[in-house]
């Protein structure tokens, strides 16, 4: 009986190792193997690389792109596309703010296109090279060179022209102010005398 028992075990065992061994190669092999999708992909990826690197475009076709600023989202002219470009290709202008209108003299308040200043200036005054020539309400000439160059009033900002009042009228309000007021003088009372009383009781 001992004997039989031991010999089915055996059998048992065998069996078992044997089954387990071939279901260890199973498992490797299945692991091992790529999928079908991966190759597939992997093919795909390495026929697109090759396509691209034969259709590559130059790089001529985009300077169109940088040249008209396409990618800009106003798309519009700039300012310095749409003014006339001088003889000595100077671009770059001042830019006008206010004008103060005097008898005498005229103020352009004007920003300085190098320094980014804004300061006053009058006649025959240098902005960045440019020569104040004359100063009206809303616009003001400039000279560079032979050429005569315009710059507006900028109607952005609401900045208007300003004109101060005649003088004459503020002499005049102030010599009213500072002439006193003429003092009125009382006339004293004449008291009588007792001497006087005296004579007319007499009389």
């Amino acid at each position: 009986m001992l004997r039989n028992y031991f010999l089915i075990n055996m059998v048992i065992v065998i069996i078992l190792g044997f089954l387990g061994f071939k279901f260890y190669h199973v498992v490797t092999y299945s692991i091992e193997m790529p999928s079908e999708a991966s190759v597939k992909d992997g093919l795909k990826s390495k026929d697109i690389d090759i396509k691209f690197k034969d259709k590559l475009p130059d790089k001529a076709s985009f300077q169109i792109i940088s040249s008209k600023d396409l990618f800009r989202p106003s798309r519009t002219a700039s300012v310095a596309d749409l003014r006339t470009v001088p003889k000595n290709g100077h671009t770059n202008y001042p830019k006008l703010f206010a004008t103060i209108i005097r008898e005498n003299d005229s103020i352009a308040i004007i920003e300085d296109p190098d320094t980014k200043k804004t300061k006053p200036y009058g006649v025959n005054d240098l902005v960045s090279g440019f020569l104040v020539s004359k100063i009206l309400e809303d616009r003001v000439i400039l000279l560079l060179g032979d050429e005569k160059i315009e710059i507006k009033l900028r109607d952005d900002k609401g900045i208007k022209t300003f004109r101060p009042r005649p003088l004459l009228r503020q002499k005049v309000k102030q010599n009213r102010r500072n002439t006193p007021a003429p003092v009125r003088r009382r006339t004293p009372v004449r008291r009588p005398i007792r001497g006087d009383l005296t004579e007319d009781t007499n009389g």
